[in-house]
């Protein structure tokens, strides 16, 4: 009995929990019917998750309108619809930009046309009256001609206004000229004043000028930081200045030498100079030989001169020292030829033999003054030219300033100079020639026109972009310049035979 009952209590819940699931089962379906059918209402899920965020946005609609204007648009049907006629504008305007173009470019042809015909018939005109001034000019000068030939003397005729207008003309000019003569004793001493007043002017200048330079130099000698820059400045200079020489004139010296093996003529190289073993008559000395030897030398260390100064239009922004050597390599290039050119036509040595057997020339011929005062003249012309260059080979802004420039270049030019030639002089010592003396003299040429327009209007424009703040050493010149003494004096002053 027992059995029993538990076997219709199972049933029992059995039966419900399927009655349970079938309820559920369909309280789903209706749900998802529901759910599909306010889904397809709003045109999608999008609109449908859009409505269900937002909440329903009803739009208010007239009792006359009909059912179909009542229904609510989809967001994509929408946006569709906004797109195309986005779309159609887009064409329309589109449309009308390609007329308009059409109108404006048939608008320049036929302005295009009318300019073209107006050109034609101006041209035509132009022929026209070019044509019938032509003939009037040809007209007058046979008119002129056939008088002239009838009476070569006769005077033009002049009616009356044009008479009395040549004399008025002839009495202006009279009265003209004697108001000069009767001023002349005035303007002479207003002339002589006005010089006098000028040079008194002059001499104030030059008095304040002075007067600044020794306050400015009181100045020079209580900034420390300017003294020291000046100082370094100075010593790096000198050291590049000596670099530079002897490497250009061991270059320039090297050059003969080799040239000279081609002729099979010997040489012997020194620090000083160049010693020919053989005897002056040899028939090995050609003149062609000669020409070349003493020609090949300079000729080199000009165009080193030239290559230097392209290098240093390109090394711009480098180092101030490599722009300071390069600069004094372009000095020594240039001293080495026409500097070479006054040392020989004083000496009767080296370079000048080119030119006595190019010529035949004699002692100070005609061909030897001209090339001597060219000389002359180009190491002046480039003194003036390389100033900018040391200019803008300093180191930094504050040494090229209107009160520190004066020192600046003392320090970069004449100081370097003295020391340089000096330090040469030592090097040689007591083996120094006079052609060798007289080459570091000549060099004064370019030195003095460096001091005398480093304050031009032009240089005191001078600004050096990237400048550093201070001044350093080149200690890596300091040594190229300690070895090149020691191969000058240890090898090259007792000989370096080339046979």
């Amino acid at each position: 009995m027992q059995r029993k009952l538990k076997r219709q209590r199972k049933d029992y819940i059995r039966r419900e929990k399927n009655s349970i699931r079938r309820q559920k089962k369909l309280a789903r379906q209706k749900k998802k019917e529901w759910r599909q059918r306010r889904i397809i209402e709003h045109g999608g899920w999008l609109n449908y998750l859009l409505y269900f965020i937002f909440g329903k946005q009803e739009k208010k609609t007239s009792r006359a309108e009909p059912a179909h204007t009542r229904a609510k648009k989809s967001f994509f049907k929408q946006l569709k619809e906004d797109w195309q006629y986005s779309r159609k504008q887009k064409r329309e305007r589109k449309k009308m930009q390609i007329q308009d173009e059409r109108r404006r470019s048939a608008f320049a042809r036929r302005e295009k046309q009318t300019i073209k015909r107006e050109k034609t018939h101006l041209k035509r005109h132009q022929q026209l009256m070019n044509k019938r001034l032509r003939k009037e000019q040809n007209r007058k000068f046979q008119q002129g001609f056939t008088e002239f030939i009838r009476n070569p003397f006769a005077r033009k005729q002049l009616n009356k206004q044009q008479q009395l207008l040549r004399q008025h003309i002839k009495e202006d000019i009279r009265r003209e000229r004697k108001e000069r003569i009767t001023r002349l004793p005035g303007n002479i001493s207003k002339s002589f004043n006005r010089s006098m007043r000028l040079r008194r002017e002059r001499y104030r200048f030059r008095i304040r000028r002075m007067q600044n330079s020794l306050g400015r130099f009181g100045v020079f000698l209580r900034n420390t930081q300017v003294r020291n820059d000046v100082l370094k400045t100075a010593i790096n200079s000198s050291v590049l200045f000596l670099v530079s020489f002897i490497l250009i004139n061991l270059a320039d010296k090297m050059i003969s030498i080799l040239t000279a093996g081609f002729f099979d003529i010997p040489a012997v190289l020194y620090s000083y100079r160049i010693f020919w073993p053989l005897y002056t008559y040899s028939t090995l000395y050609t003149r062609l030989a000669l020409i070349v030897i003493f020609a090949t030398g300079p000729i080199f260390s000009l165009a080193l001169s030239l290559i230097f100064y392209q290098v240093y239009l390109w090394a711009r922004r480098f180092p101030a020292n490599f722009k300071t050597f390069i600069v004094w390599s372009i000095f020594h290039g240039i001293t080495m030829f026409f500097g070479a050119y006054v040392s020989g036509v004083i000496t009767r040595t080296g370079f000048v033999y080119t030119t006595e057997w190019i010529f035949f020339s004699n002692i100070f011929d005609v061909e030897e003054i001209i090339f001597l005062v060219v000389s002359v003249i180009v190491l002046v012309i480039a003194g003036f030219y390389l100033t900018r260059q040391f200019l803008f080979a300093a180191t930094t802004n504050r040494l090229i300033m209107e009160g520190n420039r004066i020192y600046f270049m003392l320090a970069q030019i004449m100081i370097p100079w003295i020391l340089g030639n000096a330090a040469l002089f030592v090097i040689n010592y007591p083996r120094n020639p006079p052609e060798l003396l007289l080459l570091y003299g000549v060099s004064i040429l370019m030195v003095i026109p460096m001091l005398a327009s480093y304050n031009t209007p032009s240089n005191q424009m001078v600004k050096i972009p990237g400048a550093r703040s201070k001044v350093r050493l080149g200690w890596i010149y300091f040594l190229i310049a300690a070895g090149l003494i020691y191969v000058m004096r240890a090898i090259l002053y007792n000989g370096l035979n080339f046979s």
